[in-house]
């Protein structure tokens, strides 16, 4: 079944990367698979939420999603290039605000 919501989404990465920063919890749509078939990519609502600089998480219902951490730091990247880059690879959408 294809995705359709009757939402206006946004990819503007860099917004909320900047509602994050503000301190919300922002509900978002991501991309995934398994890896028994990459093939086959569904779809799923998630938080994306910010504990502290270079500790962001997407996750729902125990279920990680993808995150930054301080790894990202350590190898000299900006949080919101790692943010934006992240965001690329599962395709984020989130409500317009």
């Amino acid at each position: 079944m294809e995705f359709k919501n009757p939402y206006s989404l946004s990819r503007n990465y860099t917004e909320l990367h900047a509602l994050l920063v503000e301190g919300y919890e922002i509900p978002c749509f991501v991309d995934y698979s398994y890896l028994d078939n990459k093939e086959r990519v569904y779809r799923d609502i998630c938080r994306v939420r910010r504990r502290a600089e270079f500790q962001i998480s997407f996750s729902a219902r125990g279920i990680g999603y993808g995150d930054i951490s301080s790894w990202h730091k350590e190898n000299g990247k900006r949080e919101i290039d790692c943010f934006v880059d992240l965001c690329k690879m599962l395709n984020v959408e989130f409500i317009e605000v």
